[in-house]
């Protein structure tokens, strides 16, 4: 279990307190509000405030631990003022939240004519069209832009995590519960960032987060509380992580599939791990052998055929019978595989021939075995591992007799392994990043095979004792630039406004030093 530290929490309040936020009240309440579910296009029931709005307020404004005993006034605080009590509600925050913003909405309140209509009979409300450019002018937010990183991390201090999560996760989750959209978060936040995400085993001070905000009267014990044994009105909420939307499909599921149907062939854009997955599966074989195809590889090569060998003219089988001599006679428990990569690299019709047939358990066929026909047929304990790049537009489908031999597994990027393998270092998430671009990637070209690998970023030039990957932003300059770039260009045959799309006309220009890493951080945390 982790909690963001009390260092975390601090520099998250510091940057929200760097922002005068005109109205800032008009904003609080606003966001409680979208997280209600009110839009501009369907009336909701007033009832959302008090069914939603309690544990949404909650996030943004409590402060008092769950072993703490808090004060019965004075227990919350609006985020976006948190430098002065004087506007600050001074009731509780139940209360507050159950009748004075209901009130305050629809009550006749000036500021909120131009940006709420209600509809009596149906006691619902929902916002104006105009709503957004009112709250912009209200509040100068639009020259005066909320942190949004920090106003995550604040929403999440009293949040556990089953795992040390990245800023794209802890943004995203925040937009999300409190249903802001692209419009409104480009208009309200910036993602500047100098935030680093620490972690802790216990959850946050909150006694010095009370300090620093000062105490709204002269009483000392708003600071220093009593301690409880018994949990109070505040909980302890756990972050719902981001479902895997790589679906990747584990080592143990494709074993499984090798011993049902013999042949497997692992299929995905480059770097996602396919040749690594092989090699960790033939661990647990007796026998192993691997090739590679290329476009010149032969029915020769693999079956046999005649040969040159000075001057004599010799017949020589094959990798394949080869192989199979090998293991004749070898006990029926044993397990053999063959591992072909690139398998889709040769003319598989032509390499393979009639042994097509067989790998159709229970098959033969007849080879030409040094001028005589010899039978053949595969054991059931051999397996088939292919592996192909899908990407690869130079190079042809599979042949289909060959094709529905196999089963097929897509290999997808899993940027997940980026999580433990790669930590965050100057704020840097590699698996942000990749997350970024390929959502992009996919928007653009709605092609799943023209995306980024996972496996680009385990590069063994920022390997550490520890057997992870720590980037910097110079390593990470390079990387891009010089490897992840081309990819993007190429998916994109050079078109520069698609390009840009993806990654942004600064990043699209192969910057260096502190204008890369003020891009990066720019195109991974907007």
């Amino acid at each position: 279990m982790y909690f963001l530290s009390t260092d975390t929490i601090k520099h998250a309040y510091n940057a929200l307190t760097e922002n005068e936020i005109r109205n800032s009240n008009v904003l609080f309440s606003f966001f409680i509000l979208k997280g209600c579910k009110f839009n501009s296009l369907t009336f909701e029931p007033l009832d959302n405030i008090p069914n939603f709005g309690v544990d949404l307020t909650k996030r943004l404004s409590w402060l008092f631990g769950p072993n703490e005993k808090h004060t019965t006034k004075s227990n919350f605080i609006n985020p976006l003022n948190m430098d002065e009590w004087g506007s600050n509600p001074t009731e509780s925050m139940d209360k507050w939240v159950r009748t004075r913003l209901k009130n305050n909405i629809i009550g006749g309140a000036t500021t909120w004519r131009n940006i709420i209509r209600e509809d009596l009979k149906t006691n619902k409300i929902k916002f104006t069209y105009e709503y957004l450019e009112e709250i912009m002018s209200l509040t100068d937010v639009g020259e005066n832009k909320i942190n949004l990183i920090a106003l995550a991390i604040w929403s999440n201090r009293f949040t556990a995590f089953d795992r040390k999560v990245t800023f794209r996760e802890i943004t995203r989750e925040f937009l999300n519960t409190f249903n802001i959209s692209k419009e409104e978060q480009n208009a309200i936040f910036h993602t500047n960032n100098n935030i680093e995400l620490e972690f802790s085993d216990d959850l946050h001070d909150t006694k010095v987060i009370r300090n620093l905000i000062g105490r709204p009267d002269s009483k000392e014990e708003w600071i220093n509380v009593q301690t409880v044994t018994e949990e109070s009105t505040i909980y302890v909420r756990r972050f719902e992580m981001e479902t895997n939307q790589s679906n990747q499909v584990t080592k143990e599921q494709i074993q499984e599939l090798l011993n049902l149907y013999n042949q497997v062939l692992l299929s995905g854009p480059p770097g996602t791990s396919k040749s690594f997955i092989s090699s960790e599966i033939a661990e647990t074989y007796n026998t192993v052998k691997k090739i590679q195809f290329h476009p010149q590889y032969s029915y020769q090569q693999f079956i046999g055929g005649y040969i040159v060998n000075k001057s004599e003219v010799e017949y020589r089988k094959g990798l394949l019978l080869k192989f199979l001599d090998d293991i004749s006679g070898r006990p029926s428990e044993e397990k053999h595989l063959l591992v072909i990569d690139e398998i889709n690299r040769a003319n598989l019709s032509q390499v393979f021939g009639e042994v097509i047939q067989c790998l159709d358990r229970g098959y033969e066929t007849e080879v030409l075995v040094d001028g005589e026909m010899e039978k053949i047929s595969l054991p059931k304990n051999l397996h088939i591992l292919g592996t192909m790049n899908s990407s690869d537009r130079t190079i042809g489908s599979i042949d289909h007799a060959l094709r529905r031999r196999f089963v097929n597994v897509y290999c997808p990027p899993n940027p997940s392994v980026l999580l433990d393998l790669c930590p965050q270092v100057e704020g840097i998430s590699v698996h942000d990043l990749l997350i970024k671009i390929n959502d992009n990637l996919l928007k653009s070209h709605k092609n799943r095979e023209l995306v980024i690998g996972h496996a680009l970023f385990l590069d063994e030039n920022v390997k550490k004792d520890d057997n992870k990957y720590y980037w910097d932003f110079k390593s990470l300059e390079l990387l891009f630039n010089f490897k992840i770039l081309p990819m993007i260009e190429e998916f994109c045959y050079g078109n520069y406004s698609q390009i840009k799309s993806i990654i942004g006309e600064n990043l699209s220009s192969r910057l260096s030093g502190d204008d890369f890493e003020n891009a990066i951080k720019e195109f991974i945390h907007q």
